[in-house]
């Protein structure tokens, strides 16, 4: 067999597996067509005094509802050739809900493609203990919940928050943080190497320790020159390598 005869039969076969994966993906039954999945679960609020989050790459979102309830969300889009690669689950283990969203170590060949999930929280009107939040790849919103003390912590990702409090420790290594909160009565503290960080407060209605820096960056803090420093005050720390750093005080501020 000479070399023409082996090059025209690669190429035939390679067309004819191209041919074949077309015909199974218009089908859905192609290892490479997603699938839309949803999967829902509902736990007793008074059980829970800590939430605890941990996921490779999802978009977060814990918001507050209604009800009495605590509803954990999964959404998004997966190949069917990832179906066993993720670990989808929620745990309550010692009044700790565990909300978990891994990637399962293995040799992958198609690892660059990663599900694209949604992860939903719904919390009600009640004081948590704790929120933590670990994530590889994520956007993080949250939205009016309470906790008495917060840990966000993604490598890469924005996070926005919006009317939450008490003591807040946020961390990034590239990403910027949105947050807009009704007041500082507990330490607040927000690191990133790369991003942007911008704070606005409905008020503030006392004495604050702030320490915010930059490398490289611009910060603009002029709505803190007449707030009152002492050092038994809640803590302000902003530091960003590479960004900007904002700090405001608007009263109509609705976010």
């Amino acid at each position: 067999m000479n070399l023409r005869t082996i090059l025209f039969s690669g190429v035939g076969l390679l067309t004819i597996g191209i041919i074949g994966n077309i015909a199974l993906f218009l089908f859905g039954t192609s290892p490479f067509h997603s699938t839309w999945e949803e999967h829902y679960e509902t736990y007793d609020s008074s059980l829970v005094d800590h939430v605890k989050i941990d996921a490779d790459v999802a978009s977060i979102s814990i918001h507050s509802h209604e009800q009495d309830d605590i509803l954990v969300g999964y959404e998004g889009s997966i190949m069917n050739i990832q179906q066993t690669e993720y670990d989808l689950s929620t745990q309550l283990e010692e009044n700790t809900l565990h909300i978990t969203h891994k990637h399962k170590p293995s040799v992958q060949l198609f690892g660059f493609f990663n599900a694209d999930y949604d992860i939903d929280v719904f919390l009600p009107d009640v004081l948590f203990e704790s929120i933590t939040i670990t994530s590889s790849v994520a956007d993080i919103q949250l939205d009016n919940v309470q906790a008495e003390y917060w840990s966000i912590a993604t490598e890469v990702g924005n996070v926005h928050a919006s009317m939450i409090t008490n003591t807040i420790d946020a961390k990034s290594e590239v990403g910027n943080f949105e947050f807009h909160l009704p007041d500082l009565n507990d330490d607040l503290s927000i690191q990133t190497e790369v991003g942007n960080v911008n704070v606005t407060f409905t008020e503030l209605s006392g004495a604050i320790q702030p320490s915010i820096s930059t490398t490289i960056g611009l910060t603009q803090i002029n709505d803190l020159e007449d707030v009152t420093s002492e050092s038994h005050a809640p803590h302000l720390n902003l530091r960003s390598e590479v960004g900007n750093i904002s700090v405001s005080v608007d009263n109509n501020n609705v976010n």
